[in-house]
């Protein structure tokens, strides 16, 4: 009986720590639509975070014939999407590509009127859901472009702005629309979360941790993990995603974040 107790309480445990899961579309301009995943364990958040993950930005969701959703989950953002709703008070909506950008996010559209268009309809029904919540943007690699640019372009309307692996913007053709953005302009609080050993070329750590120091915006180094391991160093199962120390980096998001309720 003591046995069956303890195993049943540790499954109720384990159920615990795990985020309920939906897919939503909205529709946005040019009768397009964006589609995302949701992750939750209550419908009253305090806050919700905007993954823009990496890359081109596509998580391709897909509806099969059995009527269940697939998508790709291997980028950062994605993969600790769970642990970040994992607590009752942060919930985290991961929006694919929209319909008619069949190649995904090119840096230009992420800095487009269109993509800033599609967010503000994100952050409308958002708000129509969750209210009370506080709207956190968060990006890793490419989708840093999309946490800069957005967090400066949507001002009081968001109120905070978390960037992981950020792209300097410092070599030719990357990242173009960071090469000038003035952080210091952003409204919202920002944050930097950085892996000392990111060996993408266009990630650099010192020069993240230079434009931190700069813009007077606090910076946070991780260290440790499972390296490269001969891998693309630009790709997610790398120090530049963060590969084995994804919970520190989902603590320290938390400990940020929740500094935004006071």
């Amino acid at each position: 009986m003591t046995k069956f107790l303890f195993l049943l309480l540790a499954l109720t445990l384990s159920a615990a720590l795990h985020a309920e899961e939906s897919v939503a579309t909205i529709a946005v301009d040019g009768g397009n639509t964006l589609s995302f995943v949701k992750n939750f364990q209550t419908d009253h958040p305090k806050f919700v975070l905007i993954l823009m993950v990496g890359s081109e930005g596509m998580i391709q969701i897909k509806k099969t014939d059995d009527g269940r959703f697939t998508y790709h989950s291997g980028n950062f953002l994605m993969r600790i999407r769970d642990k970040l709703a994992s607590d009752n008070d942060i919930i985290t909506i991961a929006p694919d590509a929209p319909s008619d950008q069949s190649s995904g996010y090119s840096d230009s559209f992420r800095d487009s009127d269109r993509h800033l268009s599609d967010m503000r309809k994100l952050i409308i029904y958002i708000k129509e859901q969750y209210p009370q919540a506080k709207v956190i943007l968060v990006g890793t690699s490419r989708g840093t472009i999309s946490s800069g640019v957005l967090a400066l372009k949507l001002g009081h309307d968001i109120d905070g702005a978390i960037h992981t692996s950020t792209m300097t913007g410092a070599i030719r053709g990357a990242a173009l629309p960071l090469w000038r953005l003035d952080y210091s302009q952003i409204a919202a609080p920002q944050l930097f979360i950085h892996h000392h050993n990111d060996n993408c070329k266009f990630t650099s750590f010192s020069t993240i941790e230079d434009k931190a120091e700069k813009f007077h915006i606090p910076f946070i180094g991780i260290s440790g993990g499972q390296g490269d391991g001969g891998r693309d160093p630009c790709q997610a199962f790398s120090n530049h995603g963060f590969l084995g120390v994804e919970d520190n980096v989902v603590l320290e998001m938390k400990k940020w974040i929740r500094q935004l309720a006071h």
